[in-house]
Formats: structure tokens, sequence, C-alpha cells
């Protein structure tokens, strides 16, 4: 999924200094790193709790960037792809490794 966020948007926390009213509008930040760090500590023990923080970046973004913004609209993307792709990997998983290895071929669309 941060492979959508080409321009590492959400890829560290929040800096309170550049975003000063952010952690008074989101309760629970969530950014790829600390995923990742997450992920590292064996932290995810199912599934949805991964689809929960993925879609928690999301919602965080859409919920405090203007609808036009790249924060936004990246946001949305990553929202979409993340959508598809668990929706392929709970319908047929061997399907979704073809796909995943393909869209690496494709370059970034919004559907």
């Amino acid at each position: 999924m941060c492979r959508r966020d080409m321009d590492e948007l959400f890829a560290e926390p929040v800096n309170p200094n550049v975003m000063d009213n952010y952690y008074e509008i989101v309760k629970q930040p969530m950014d790829f790193a600390t995923m990742r760090a997450k992920l590292h500590e064996g932290m995810y023990t199912d599934l949805e709790q991964f689809k929960r923080d993925i879609f928690l970046i999301c919602s965080n973004a859409t919920s405090v960037h203007p609808e036009r913004s790249k924060y936004h609209e990246v946001a949305e993307d990553i929202s979409r792809y993340a959508k598809w792709t668990f929706e392929a990997l709970s319908v047929d998983p061997q399907h979704l490794n073809l796909e995943f290895s393909q869209s690496k071929k494709r370059p970034n669309t919004k559907a």
C-alpha cells in the first residue's frame, strides 16, 4: 500500500510543528513507519488489525486535508487500492498474487 504513496506523504508520523492542530483533530494517528514497526514487532495478530491501520491513515488524511489537496487525493487512491486488494484477497488469494505483480508494471491510475 505504501507504494501508492510515492511522495511519502504518509511515510512518517505527522510533525506537530508543521501541522499544529493535527493532534487535536486526529485522535488515533497512523503512518506507514508505525505500521512497518508494528509488523516487524508482530503486533498484528490478524488481517483486520492491519486493514484498520491502512484505512486509518486514509481517514485521518481526508479528515484534515481539503478535498482537492494532494494529501486527500493520495489517501483516496490508497483507500481504493486497499479496498480492491483486500476484496481480491478474500475472494481469490492466488489471483491477487498475479494481479499484484501485474499492477507493479502499470502506471498509477485513478479508478
